[in-house]
């Protein structure tokens, strides 16, 4: 971590990868509470189209390399890993009424410099939008959505909240999202499966329909995707 590269940029590419794992359901080990856990999280600068203008900016390939101590997980947070500001720490630790939901993304945030620790850690802007009212809005979507998958609502939470942070999932379209009206319905949309339900996000989701939602503004679009219609609202 202590290189010339351990700059935000790759800090958030490595806090996005980490989430897309945890909407998967897999724990790294289920703590990350110090640097040497973070030994588990390879950065590889070497790759061969790699210019150092990419490895400033975010765009190195970011490898997971051990599972030794992975566990199988239902992820609940209730925010993503962007910039979280200087007050982060402290009202997660002296307020019990908010709930991040997930203890490893948690303890990630604060080593990534996300949740900066006072007194440790350089200080860091606000969040685009307050964290209480954050977490709010994200309980509140969901429980006006209950067959949403938690990866669902955490899409449409990071659009209407945090609409600067880059998105975990490149490759997905999404609209229909709105921060004024919590029953809004979310439409999904890549190249790969076309239309996508909330609930299917993850769930069911093949490898090679993974991808669309990595790279599929890179991919030749499924004769299936150009022909697919938006799910029917009942």
């Amino acid at each position: 971590m202590q290189t010339e590269l351990n700059i935000q940029a790759n800090r958030l590419l490595i806090a996005r990868t980490c989430e897309a794992l945890h909407d998967l359901g897999v724990n790294i080990d289920g703590v990350m509470g110090n640097a040497e856990d973070m030994c588990h999280i390879v950065l590889d600068l070497e790759d061969t189209p790699m210019t150092q203008e990419m490895a400033e900016t975010g765009q190195a390939r970011c490898y997971v390399v051990d599972f030794s101590r992975a566990t199988q997980h239902k992820c609940r947070r209730t925010l993503p890993l962007v910039v979280l500001g200087m007050d982060a720490f402290g009202l997660f630790k002296e307020t019990l009424t908010l709930n991040f939901g997930c203890r490893e993304l948690k303890n990630l945030a604060c080593l990534l410099d996300l949740m900066p620790i006072p007194g440790l850690h350089p200080p860091s802007e606000p969040p685009e939008t307050p964290l209480a009212e954050a977490i709010k809005c994200h309980d509140d979507y969901a429980a006006a959505h209950p067959s949403y998958s938690n990866a669902a609502v955490l899409t449409a939470q990071r659009v209407a909240l945090f609409p600067s942070a880059f998105p975990v999932y490149p490759g997905l379209k999404v609209s229909g999202v709105s921060k004024e009206d919590i029953h809004a319905e979310l439409t999904l949309y890549d190249r790969g499966r076309g239309f996508i339900r909330p609930a299917d996000l993850i769930n069911h989701c093949l490898r090679d329909e993974y991808e669309y939602l990595l790279w599929g503004d890179r991919m030749e679009a499924k004769l299936a995707a150009l022909n697919s219609q938006p799910p029917q609202i009942f």
